[in-house]
């Protein structure tokens, strides 16, 4: 997992692997969060629970206050 501060050149805030039963939070207006199995990871967003894209594929989504969305790609 690759944490960012906004976007994908943003301040690294976490990289590396989330053992099970390992936690991390993050604050920020916006967080730009590349993951290997999406699948696999549980997080909460102003207290509720949400869901990440990728059907356990590598995804890059943006989280924001509305939510969690797929990251624009880079033509």
């Amino acid at each position: 997992m690759d944490v960012r501060n906004y976007s994908a050149s943003g301040r690294t805030l976490f990289t590396g692997t989330v053992d099970p039963g390992q936690s991390h939070r993050f604050v920020a207006r916006r967080l730009w969060i590349s993951l290997g199995n999406p699948a696999r990871l549980k997080a909460s967003l102003n207290g509720r629970i949400v869901g990440f894209p990728g059907n356990g594929r590598p995804v890059t989504v943006l989280v924001t206050r509305q939510g969690v969305s797929l990251a624009p790609t880079r033509a």
